[in-house]
């Protein structure tokens, strides 16, 4: 990796609770209460996207001019009240101009608004060899506009892009441009982060100690993983990260997951809704699927296998910890013999399949209990 791009709210400075104070404060001299729960799922976005969204959750037309307008005059006001630069934002940009690495800023606000917030970390703007704001694409995150835009004004390829997001939408962006990324808990808890598809987790920069190479920050972002002995899940051998959760937790969470995705099943023929999670071993992120039928029925695809091709899709080869299957029946039926085919190619013996009800109810099988004697080839 020779070049790194930072988000700015939430990563390079701490500017989301003041942002939406200000956004709280316009919106009650309309005489609405907006409530502090309404803006976490707004990170990330476009100023005017955040502003425009609130009015719609309270049924109210603004003028976006003089929304933002109100926005700029208090925001500015608030921030040069104190710091709220990220405690070791200005020496991890410093360290990596030094190791002769290219630093950009890909931000999804407005213009005016990341040129006040990048005043806070008391740099000129020469020392960033590229600013991107929302006003250069025409689709904000989490499409991959901004990131795609930033590689190719900078001459490099995606893959050799390190990105320091803190917000579901940012991560997502980033990972659809094909950067690897850095998710910080800044703006969202760990747990959220987690199922983000970020490729390393840390609480903030502030984490980061000194290095003199990339690579050493490599080995910090990886941790002791490296140090982990592969493991054959299935036809391949995967190194196992460490979850940072506790299993039960996770548990739970792969099982809401589930059942949230067999929501948006496509099952017009059987009217048999079935939702999938499962659980890299390499990463710990979860990936889920639905079953999608179609009129010739043998192109249907399962949810388990969705939620293969998805994991594969955003990391490449996985190892499967666990399997959670959600269905309507009781008891809760398991994958069909081409799922479990399909599954062992990437799958331990021992893994738990765990299979749902609607009402919450588990069975649990070993994935070798439900197919003892699967078909892989022997890998030279």
């Amino acid at each position: 990796m020779n070049t790194v791009i930072f988000d700015v709210d939430g990563v390079l400075v701490d500017s989301e609770a003041i942002a939406a104070q200000v956004e709280k404060d316009y919106f009650k001299t309309l005489g609405v209460e907006v409530a502090q729960e309404e803006f976490p799922p707004l990170v990330g976005s476009s100023q005017v996207g955040s502003l425009l969204t609130l009015a719609k959750n309270h049924k109210i037309e603004i003028n976006t001019d003089e929304a933002l307008s109100y926005f700029f005059t208090n925001y500015e006001k608030l921030i040069k009240q104190d710091s709220f630069a990220f405690d070791r934002a200005k020496s991890l940009i410093l360290d990596f101009k030094k190791i002769g690495v290219k630093v950009a800023v890909a931000s999804s606000a407005l213009k005016a608004k990341v040129m006040l917030n990048l005043s806070a970390l008391d740099l000129p703007l020469s020392t960033f060899d590229l600013i991107v704001t929302g006003e250069d694409i025409c689709r904000n995150k989490p499409n991959p506009d901004i990131y795609q835009l930033a590689a190719i004004k900078l001459g490099v390829e995606p893959s050799s892009c390190l990105v320091f997001e803190d917000s579901l939408l940012g991560i997502a962006s980033a990972k659809k441009a094909g950067m690897t990324v850095v998710g910080l808990t800044t703006s969202e808890n760990a747990e959220v982060i987690a199922t983000s598809g970020a490729n390393y987790i840390i609480s903030e920069l502030s984490a980061i100690p000194y290095f003199e190479t990339m690579e050493q920050l490599k080995l910090f972002l990886q941790g002791e993983e490296s140090k982990v002995p592969p493991v054959k899940y299935g036809a391949n051998y995967i190194k196992v990260g460490k979850s940072p959760f506790p299993k039960e937790f996770t548990i739970k969470r792969m099982i809401e997951m589930a059942r949230k995705t067999r929501e948006n099943a496509y099952a017009p023929f059987s009217g048999f809704k079935v939702g999938a999670a499962l659980l890299s071993a390499k990463t710990g992120r979860i990936y889920t699927g639905c079953n999608v039928e179609n009129s010739s029925y043998g192109a249907t695809i399962c949810a388990e296998r969705n939620a293969v091709l998805n994991a594969i899709a955003n990391e490449g080869v996985i190892g499967i910890e666990t399997l959670v299957v959600v269905t309507s029946s009781n008891p809760p039926y398991p994958p069909c013999a081409q799922c479990l085919q399909v599954l062992a190619e990437f799958t331990k013996s021992e893994a738990e399949v765990i299979l749902v009800d609607l009402e919450g109810n588990r069975t649990t099988y070993s994935f070798n209990s439900l197919l003892p004697l699967p078909f892989l080839f022997s890998k030279v």
